[in-house]
């Protein structure tokens, strides 16, 4: 049997950029404040007759909001009060914005949970970038 586990964070940062060969406003240079949410699935195997075990031990912490609240800052840091066209070697459109920052939390969980937990299996990781209330881009990774 297995147990899965979606643990998520948000974090915010505000940004310029413009669409490049694309006919609408979107074309020109704008802004937005935008909210990346980021998702680790989590799976652990346990036996049918569950005994509580690694998760209950641990405080019941499968990772510490705190751990993805830290990569989530350093990303965003990045990309805070910047033109993304100048960041990127790519439009920078909602869609490759959560290829970004999908790729780079996968990358650091993959570390964190091949070197700290070993029990806790990293099934996947998704990140949506909201550029507002009502618009948002999703991407997820099988790790």
């Amino acid at each position: 049997m297995w147990v899965y586990y979606d643990i998520s964070r948000k974090a915010y940062f505000s940004a310029a950029h413009h669409l490049e060969n694309y006919e609408g406003k979107c074309a020109s240079i704008h802004g937005h404040n935008f909210c990346v949410e980021a998702t680790l699935k989590l799976k652990k195997q346990i036996p049918a007759d569950y005994i509580p075990s690694y998760i209950e031990k641990n405080n019941g912490i499968a990772i510490d909001f705190g751990e993805l609240k830290k990569w989530l800052t350093e990303l965003c840091d990045v990309l805070d009060h910047k033109d993304l066209n100048e960041i990127f070697g790519v439009p920078p459109t909602a869609e490759n914005l959560a290829m970004f920052f999908t790729s780079q939390i996968a990358n650091r969980a993959r570390k964190f949970f091949m070197d700290a937990h070993k029990d806790l299996i990293l099934e996947s990781a998704t990140t949506n970038i909201w550029e507002n209330e009502k618009s948002c881009a999703a991407v997820t990774i099988s790790c």
